[in-house]
């Protein structure tokens, strides 16, 4: 993939990819924790609604997932369910990848190095939607190569 990505993905030009994805809270929470700036005692539990509670050293936060990923801004943003919560995790949290403002949280996909392999299939993302439902997140998602 990370040599289809250099060429610029000349060989699939063309190519339309539409598709749904589930992802269980339990591959979600095993995927963070690939991060070294993720604690590995961090829970997760996903709700309907676009719901999710994150929990740390007896700890937890509700917040509101999103219901799409920001394509232009190549971020994904939460709403904490408590701002008093946001103004501590903004001295917290020390991930350049992850911005806190107020009850506003900002997962910054080009500030994480993970993320740099897949710099140029941005441009061809047309669209990525998300929705919950308990221990779920669903993805759907258009691809065009152009």
């Amino acid at each position: 993939m990370s040599v289809e990505a250099r060429s610029g993905f000349r060989r699939l030009v063309g190519t339309r990819v539409d598709g749904t994805i589930a992802l269980t809270q339990d591959a979600l929470l095993e995927a963070l924790r690939q991060f070294p700036d993720i604690p590995r005692a961090l829970t997760l539990r996903i709700e309907a609604n676009n719901h999710v509670v994150l929990g740390y050293a007896g700890f937890q936060v509700g917040a509101l997932l999103a219901d799409a990923v920001d394509l232009k801004r190549k971020r994904l943003q939460l709403r904490l369910d408590s701002i008093a919560i946001g103004w501590a995790l903004r001295y917290l949290i020390r991930s350049p990848g992850v911005i806190v403002r107020g009850r506003d949280v900002s997962i910054e996909f080009e500030r994480w190095a993970v993320f740099a392999t897949y710099r140029m299939a941005w441009d061809h993302i047309r669209m990525v939607a998300l929705s919950t439902a308990p221990g779920a997140v669903r993805v759907r998602f258009a691809i065009d190569v152009v």
